[in-house]
């Protein structure tokens, strides 16, 4: 018979492949080269207030996501080269 998982159990579980998922992303983001430089240290550049959390504050220590700042700008660019600053669209 199969088990039956509660719905916190699942929720957590969503959770866990949701986070997963988005360390995926931002690993393959991190190792796009850079149209200026070429280096292959990329960051996506996070806009607004973000909610601090565990998982925002490795992102950040890794180099993975950069703070954009506030203001949600139309055509701002979404990514950062780590090495040269370089700021770029997709």
């Amino acid at each position: 018979m199969p088990r039956k998982y509660s719905k916190k159990q699942r929720e957590s579980a969503k959770a866990r492949a949701k986070a997963e998922a988005d360390r995926r992303e931002l690993e393959a983001i991190h190792q796009r080269p850079c149209p200026n430089c070429g280096a292959q240290n990329t960051a996506l550049i996070l806009y607004g207030l973000p909610s601090f959390d565990d998982a925002l504050n490795q992102s950040l220590a890794k180099g993975w996501i950069v703070l954009g700042g506030c203001d949600l700008i139309p055509g701002a660019p979404k990514f950062e080269c780590n090495a040269c600053q370089y700021a770029w669209g997709d």
